[in-house]
This record gives C-alpha cells, sequence and structure tokens, in this order.
C-alpha cells in the first residue's frame, strides 16, 4: 500500500472539497511540480470533487486529467489506496 499523511487520510475520499483534493495532489510526493498547478485547476474546472473520485471510471478520469504518465501512476495508486481498494 501506499504511505500517505495522515492530513490526506483524516477525512473519507467521499468527503473531501474540490480544494481539499488540489491540497491532496500538493502532497503526493513524486507528481511533476511544475504541473500541479495544472492539474489544480482541471480539478477546479471539471468539479472533481472526493465523491466524484470516490465514484467515478478510472480510465475516464485519466482522460480528463490529461497528466503524464508516471504522474498518473503516482495519481492512480493514490487514488485507489484512498478509496481502500489497495
Amino acid at each position: 500500500p501506499v504511505h500517505l499523511p495522515s492530513e490526506i487520510t483524516d477525512k473519507p475520499l467521499s468527503k473531501k472539497t474540490v480544494e481539499e483534493i488540489c491540497n491532496v495532489l500538493k502532497q503526493i510526493n513524486g507528481l511533476t511540480n511544475s504541473r500541479i498547478t495544472n492539474y489544480c485547476d482541471v480539478i477546479v474546472n471539471q468539479n472533481i470533487s472526493g465523491a466524484v473520485l470516490a465514484h467515478c471510471n478510472i480510465s475516464e478520469l485519466k482522460n480528463v486529467l490529461t497528466m503524464n504518465f508516471g504522474d498518473w501512476e503516482i495519481f492512480q495508486l493514490v487514488l485507489l489506496s484512498l478509496r481502500g481498494t489497495v
């Protein structure tokens, strides 16, 4: 499993706001720092809250977020961990 800071895991994924999802992104080790602002812009513009992330189709999410391959793989691991499916 992925080790996540307690700030990320202290609240169920489905209860996180769009802003909190952006904060989660900022705390993930290994993402391309120069692209995090772009990812957060997409999350805000697409209204991707924790409830959306908890239930959405992951392959559709990949197309919406337009992350590079490495960032996507890391984010997907974190998302699956937050969903409790890892």
